[in-house]
C-alpha cells in the first residue's frame, strides 16, 4: 500500500489520476483537503505517488526572470482587483481568442473557496479578487484537460502548488495552456473561513451577500475586509483589526505545507507570476497612486508573448528582481513555522461552536498595528530606508 506525503499541498493531482477512484479528498480538522485511500478499491498500481508533485525534483535554478512593474489603465478594473488588475487584462485577452479561464470563486454561500472557470467577460468577475482561503480543486484537472484536447486556448491561475498539481497531472506540455502563479504568502484554513461568515451572519442577522478581501475604500496599502449583507448592511474593517486578518496575520490558520513550501523558487514552471508590488513608492513611484500596483514576473516565451499581447492597456515599467523580492519576501519565503497545538485548539474551539471574535481575541491578542508595521517593514528592508529619508527630510526643514 503506497503511503502519500504528510507534507501534502492538496493539489489532488493522486485523486484525479487513480484509475480505480480508489483515492478521495477528505476534510481534515481545520478543513484543508488530503487524499484517503479505500484498500478494497487499490490495486496498488502507484500512479498517485509517481504522479505526487512533491516527490518531482525541486527546482533549483537561479536565473532571475523579467520583473516590472504594471497595472491595468482601465481604473474600474483596479477597484475590483487586489492589486493592479493584471489578472483580468490576461485573462480577457484569453477570452478574445475564444479560451477559457480557470481561477478561484466563492460558492453562493460565501462559506467555501473552489476553482471554476470562466468562458466570458461577465464570468470573470467572479474570479476577480484575492481569496485568502484554500480552494477546492475537485475535477478541475479534468475539464482542464477536456477543453486542451478540444483545441481551445485555457488560462490556469492558483498557487504554485496547485500549478505542479496540474502539471504532473496532464504529464505533457500544451501549447494552448497558460499557467499563472499567484504570489502565495500561505493557504488559510476553508474551516476557519466558514465560520467567519457564519458568526458574522449570526451578528447582523443576514446572510453575506458580497465578499470583498481586499477591499480598497482606504487605500491599496491600507485594504481591508468588506462584507455585503443581503438586507443592505456592510461590514469593514482594516484586514489587521478584522478578525479573520488578525488570525491570519499573526500566522495560526495556515496549512502545515505551507510552513516549508518547496516551490517558493527563482525559477518557476509556469509562465507569469503576478501579485502585489509591495514597496512601488520606491521602485515604480509614478505608478503608484494607492490604488494597486501589481508585480509581473516573466518564466517564459508564452508568458512574454502573452504580455506583448495587452502591453498597450497597461502602464509597465522594469524593475529589479531582487529588489521585488526585498519587498516581499514571501515570493521566496516560506511562513514561519506556528504552533501546531495552537492550531488544534483553534479548530476545537470552532467546532465547539465559540465566536470568532472570541477566538480572535485568545489567539492573536494584543494586535498593535504601529508595531506590527514597524516590525514588517524591518523585516523586509524598508524600515532603514524610510527613517533616512524622513531625518533628511527634517534636516532639510530644520
Amino acid at each position: 500500500m503506497v503511503e502519500l506525503s504528510k507534507n501534502c499541498c492538496g493539489c489532488t493531482c493522486c485523486a484525479e489520476v487513480c484509475p480505480q477512484g480508489a483515492v478521495r479528498m477528505a476534510q481534515d480538522e481545520g478543513g484543508f483537503l488530503y487524499p484517503k485511500i479505500d484498500t478494497a478499491k487499490c490495486i496498488d498500481c502507484r500512479l498517485c505517488e509517481q504522479k505526487c508533485p512533491l516527490r518531482k525534483p525541486q527546482n533549483t535554478g537561479n536565473a532571475k526572470p523579467p520583473t516590472y512593474a504594471a497595472l491595468s489603465r482601465e481604473a474600474g478594473v483596479r477597484v475590483k482587483s487586489s492589486s493592479g488588475g493584471l489578472f483580468y487584462m490576461f485573462a480577457s485577452s484569453v477570452i478574445r481568442k475564444g479560451g477559457v479561464v480557470f481561477g478561484a470563486a466563492l460558492s453562493d454561500d460565501r462559506k467555501t473557496v473552489f476553482h471554476t472557470y470562466a468562458e466570458s467577460y461577465d464570468d470573470l468577475a467572479k474570479l476577480q479578487g484575492s481569496k485568502y482561503v484554500q480552494s477546492d480543486l475537485s475535477d478541475i484537472f479534468k475539464k482542464v484537460h477536456f477543453y486542451l484536447n478540444h483545441g481551445r486556448w485555457v488560462l490556469f491561475t492558483g498557487t504554485m502548488c496547485q500549478i505542479e498539481g496540474l502539471r504532473s497531472y496532464l504529464g505533457k506540455e500544451y501549447d494552448k495552456l497558460i499557467l499563472i502563479d499567484v504570489i502565495c504568502h500561505g493557504v488559510p484554513s476553508p474551516l476557519i473561513w466558514g465560520h467567519y461568515v457564519h458568526c458574522k451572519e449570526a451578528s447582523y442577522s443576514c446572510k453575506v451577500q458580497e465578499v470583498y478581501f481586499r477591499d480598497k475604500t482606504d487605500g491599496w496599502k491600507c485594504f481591508g475586509m468588506k462584507l455585503l449583507f443581503a438586507n443592505g448592511q456592510c461590514y469593514r474593517s482594516v484586514w489587521q483589526k478584522d478578525a479573520y486578518g488578525k488570525l491570519f496575520t499573526a500566522n495560526k490558520i495556515f496549512r502545515d505545507s505551507c510552513e516549508d513550501c518547496r516551490f517558493k523558487t527563482v525559477e518557476k514552471n509556469c509562465d507569469l507570476s503576478i501579485g502585489d508590488l509591495w514597496g512601488a513608492e520606491y521602485m515604480a513611484n509614478e505608478l503608484d497612486d494607492d490604488m494597486g500596483v501589481s508585480l509581473l514576473m516573466i518564466h517564459s516565451k508564452k508568458g512574454m508573448d502573452l504580455l506583448e499581447s495587452i502591453r498597450d492597456s497597461l502602464e509597465i515599467r522594469e524593475i529589479d528582481f531582487d529588489a521585488a523580492v526585498n519587498n516581499n519576501p514571501y515570493i521566496l519565503k516560506s511562513i514561519k513555522k506556528g504552533s501546531g497545538k495552537a492550531k488544534q485548539r483553534i479548530y476545537k474551539e470552532i467546532r465547539a461552536g465559540k465566536d470568532i471574535e472570541t477566538i480572535a481575541s485568545k489567539y492573536a491578542k494584543n494586535f498593535n498595528l504601529k508595531k506590527y508595521m514597524i516590525a514588517l517593514l524591518d523585516r523586509i528592508g524598508l524600515l532603514g530606508t524610510i527613517l533616512n529619508h524622513r531625518n533628511n527630510r527634517s534636516r532639510k526643514n530644520g
